[in-house]
């Protein structure tokens, strides 16, 4: 969980456990846009035309943006009467060969979805729909835990986590703020500018935008991103935080990594020879917390253990 392999994967798993012809990921979001982020069996043609002329009239999506109900959604649901839903029966269907279509809804933050979709050439059977039923809870729960590790930088995590020990703020592709920690909201009343910041923004915009306190990044997130694809993330550092000021034992400014505020807490007291029990006791965190952030610490400082960051940073004592 935490790694773009996941919605792969839960969706190869509710394709071995309900009969199916194809399989799509579909993310809708809160406004009227939609990304297709894989498929399965169905030709690319098809995609590109869902893409280019039908992605509107999706019923699915509509009755996302119109309920919010998250869980299991069938064909009779999701239609309705209106001239998008016949135009996407009448022809994307036909035109996919599609005679049934059934999905699981994961919410998101922001008001996004995450559809897993199975699709049929003929009519589900009843039971094909009951085993989607019975899954769904377990497939609701996969998902609710991969956001939380895609949001809190788990240490099973790929390059697609976000650290939010520091004030992160995602937006979506349009801009529009999909998700923030409560750092960064406590940032914003410290920081008042930073709301004129982000109305001066430019979607797509990446960088570095330098305050009075602040330095402020802006990195850009590729489409395998659930929570945004293809938007950014906003990551502040105060300039003038004693939390995040480096200790003399550290080496010098060219050979230090950047370190999130408990890592720089947890650095401290390894270097007062704290032990995990004792660090976790001060920090108020747990020990496999703990245990955690020391492996964060030997990656970025390029060591094995804890006897290694010690005898690295010891070198340094006199910087």
């Amino acid at each position: 969980m935490g790694t773009r392999q996941f919605e792969s994967r839960l969706l190869d798993l509710v394709g071995r456990l309900v009969s199916h012809d194809y399989l799509w990921i579909v993310r809708y979001a809160s406004a009227d846009e939609t990304h297709v982020f894989e498929t399965r069996l169905i030709d690319q043609e098809i995609v590109e035309d869902y893409n280019r002329l039908f992605q509107f009239d999706d019923p699915f999506g509509r009755y996302w943006r119109s309920s919010r109900v998250p869980g299991v959604v069938v064909s009779r649901q999701a239609m309705d009467d209106s001239a998008a839903c016949r135009r996407y029966q009448r022809e994307f269907q036909r035109r996919a060969d599609i005679s049934d279509e059934s999905g699981i809804l994961l919410p998101l933050p922001g008001g996004a979805a995450l559809g897993l979709f199975v699709e049929s050439r003929t009519r589900f059977l009843n039971r094909q729909l009951e085993t989607l039923n019975a899954i769904a809870p377990m497939i609701e729960g996969l998902g609710y835990a991969h956001v939380a590790g895609l949001l809190a930088g788990r240490d099973d995590a790929d390059d697609t986590a976000v650290d939010l020990i520091r004030p992160n703020l995602i937006l979506d592709r349009s801009g529009a703020v999909v998700h923030k920690s409560a750092a960064w909201e406590e940032a914003e009343g410290l920081a008042p500018d930073l709301r004129d910041v982000l109305r001066g923004l430019v979607p797509g915009q990446t960088g570095a935008i330098r305050g009075e306190r602040y330095a402020l990044t802006i990195d850009g997130l590729d489409d395998a991103f659930t929570v945004a694809p293809g938007g950014s993330i906003l990551t502040l550092n105060w300039r003038d935080d004693p939390a995040l000021a480096i200790p003399a034992e550290c080496p010098p400014a060219a050979e230090r990594p950047l370190l999130t505020r408990l890592e720089q807490n947890v650095l401290h007291l390894i270097l007062q020879t704290k032990s995990s029990g004792e660090i976790a006791g001060e920090l108020k965190i747990s020990k496999t917390t703990v245990k955690k952030y020391k492996i964060r610490l030997y990656r970025k400082f390029g060591v094995n253990s804890e006897r290694q960051l010690l005898s690295r940073l010891r070198r340094h004592q006199d910087v």
